[in-house]
């Protein structure tokens, strides 16, 4: 169950953390690489079922003694009520048994996804500011070519003017 409540907070997330780092290679013109999403959340905890609980006592004479010794009306009525103290027992520390695995493989899988999407997350930021940086580097770099293409038209066009006004005198 647990398996299946995360699955579709999973794919979701997934599927943000896919757009963004799509989106990222789109506009800074870098290769996307899309990433590995294929974890599952299991149940860890299996719990266990005791069917049968040791009763130990200080008291040093046997319950099933002193049963010996009563009449049989009274046995039955202490051995039944023995036997309802002892099933009410069992069924609360196995409930509990049951209740404490279940928590326990929730929390864990609450934790695993939780870190997992941080993680995710973080891998996506930083890729995308490696992704700015790359695109303003790039950004300099023809920045700079553009202008020095720019200042040597600047001297072919002077060049250019001094040959005209040199050939053709007005």
């Amino acid at each position: 169950i647990i398996t299946q409540c995360l699955e579709a907070h999973q794919k979701r997330s997934n599927d943000l953390v896919e757009k963004v780092r799509r989106s990222a290679a789109e506009i800074f013109e870098i290769p996307y690489h899309p990433i590995d999403s294929s974890q599952m959340y299991e149940v860890i905890h299996q719990p266990y079922w005791v069917q049968h609980r040791w009763n130990y006592s200080i008291n040093p004479i046997p319950q099933t003694f002193i049963d010996a010794l009563v009449p049989a009306g009274l046995r039955r009525r202490r051995i039944l009520s023995r036997m309802i103290r002892q099933r009410d027992g069992l069924v609360l520390y196995n409930v509990e048994n049951l209740r404490s695995a279940t928590i326990q493989n929730i929390n864990r899988a609450f934790a695993r996804f939780s870190s997992d999407l941080k993680e995710a997350l973080s891998e996506t930021i930083e890729a995308t500011k490696g992704a700015i940086v790359a695109a303003s580097e790039k950004r300099s770099q023809h920045n700079e070519a553009v202008g020095e293409e720019k200042a040597g038209l600047k001297r072919t066009a002077s060049r250019l003017k001094d040959l005209d006004s040199a050939l053709c005198p007005r």
